[in-house]
């Protein structure tokens, strides 16, 4: 079924929370739509994208229906391959873009290949061209890819479930072509230098320090398969991603921040729930006098949208009792006012309800405990 459904504010999680998708088969779902995505962008069966990928659709996915959501994570997210399929891989002027392309696609052929279902050999496969890349930024964007998408398809577990190498196996010279073609557009740029060949205008002394490089990178995944530093190494390249994140995903994440600010203020001041900033702001500034009661309304309002967003009280009913506290427990089931001294265990009065936030992860997260005062 084909539905016609925009939403305002879209974020790629959007499709999970709407296929129901668990948190057991988020990784092979996330592995197929990619596949199935960038594989139609070199396909000639049909001349409109969406309707081939609708078209395609049931090979990977025979259970669920397509729905528009798919197109809206198209439109935001992989936009890159629907200018592919319209023979226009010069109008992707960014190049981090196209080693974005390349990242995903040698991935995905490093899981077919893999034969010993060990991540972190695939790791080191996923890595052999990134010395073929002209620049130094562009192979730092081309290892972090690489991580990102690691992580989007197996996590951090060292043994590669079998499921996600069938699901795709069958792609394998999509893949190929779809890698040569990216390949063949970075050469033209200048971009990527297949070892043997000159190129006169890389650096050959990065292009040798990032083959060092490399052999490290490799030398430490080996040791990580003897079991040793597995768990740092890990977080090292975690930290790295985040610190290293490229520009245009920086841009995308700050671009919804402000998105999810921005309804939440029309949430706050719609007509529909009594204009509760504008309110606030005249009560405050003594532009307009309102009755007790009808604060009060403003007040409900205002707390009516926080409910609607998942976020409310817990523990109401323990505001004003009295309970014996220790050190341990604060922090985490109770918080308090930082100008206040600690003892072994405190005799305390709830002040506050606690907070929590309906979320995605879980049924509900309590992130900001009861407020109490010591006695």
């Amino acid at each position: 079924m084909h539905n016609k459904e925009q939403s305002t504010t879209f974020k790629p999680n959007d499709i999970i929370r709407h296929y129901k998708i668990n948190s057991t088969t988020k990784k092979v779902f996330w592995l197929k739509l990619d596949s199935l995505i960038e594989i139609a962008s070199i396909k000639t069966e049909i001349n409109d994208y969406v309707s081939l990928i609708i078209v395609l659709w049931p090979n990977l996915f025979n259970n669920i229906e397509f729905h528009d959501i798919v197109i809206e994570y198209i439109n935001k997210i992989k936009t890159s391959y629907k200018i592919l399929f319209n023979n226009s891989i010069k109008d992707i002027n960014n190049d981090r873009i196209l080693v974005k392309m390349l990242a995903s696609a040698y991935v995905k052929l490093a899981l077919i290949e893999n034969n010993d279902g060990l991540l972190q050999n695939l790791k080191v496969k996923s890595m052999d061209i990134a010395s073929n890349i002209s620049t130094q930024d562009l192979r730092d964007s081309y290892i972090d890819q690489i991580d990102f998408f690691i992580r989007q398809y197996f996590g951090s577990r060292t043994i590669i479930d079998s499921e996600l190498k069938e699901a795709i196996i069958t792609f394998k010279n999509d893949f190929i072509i779809l890698k040569d073609i990216i390949v063949e557009e970075l050469l033209k740029r200048k971009k990527y230098c297949i070892k043997g060949e000159s190129n006169e205008k890389i650096n050959k002394n990065n292009y040798n320090s990032f083959d060092s490089k490399i052999d490290k990178i490799r030398n430490e995944f080996q040791h990580s398969l003897d079991g040793q530093n597995e768990e740092i190494i890990n977080l090292k390249k975690e930290l790295e991603y985040y610190k290293n994140l490229e520009k245009d995903g920086f841009l995308l994440a700050s671009e919804q921040r402000d998105t999810v600010i921005k309804d939440l203020f029309f949430k706050l001041n719609s007509s529909n729930n009594g204009n509760i900033l504008d309110n606030l702001f005249s009560i405050a500034h003594g532009y307009s006098e309102l009755s007790i009661n009808d604060i009060k309304m403003i007040l409900q309002n205002f707390f009516f949208v926080f409910k609607s967003l998942g976020i409310t009280t817990y523990d109401k009913e323990k505001i004003g009792t009295e309970l014996k506290i220790s050190p341990e427990q604060l922090g985490t089931e109770y918080r308090i006012n930082d100008n206040q001294n600690i003892c072994s265990e405190c005799l305390c009065k709830v002040t506050f309800p606690g907070w929590l936030m309906k979320g995605m992860k879980k049924e509900e997260d309590r992130f900001m405990p009861p407020l109490v005062q010591i006695v």
